[in-house]
């Protein structure tokens, strides 16, 4: 999994052209903030059901299929 947003880092990077470090840094931390989106809010699942959890899943799970 994470080879593959590895793929969409790199494709979004290349997509963008050139941009400076802070861009490039900004868009490496949400690639790996959304990686471990769906761990977590698969975790979560498993211990409390609510509104607020069932969404953040579905967003994890939508971006993870993407």
């Amino acid at each position: 999994m994470l080879a593959v947003l590895g793929f969409v880092y790199e494709t979004w990077r290349l997509f963008c052209g050139p941009m400076d470090v802070t861009a490039g840094r900004l868009l490496a931390a949400s690639i790996a903030a959304l990686s471990f989106s769906f761990l977590a809010a698969t975790l979560m699942a498993f211990r409390y059901n609510n509104f607020v959890v069932r969404t953040f899943y579905r967003i994890a799970a939508v971006w993870l299929a993407r």
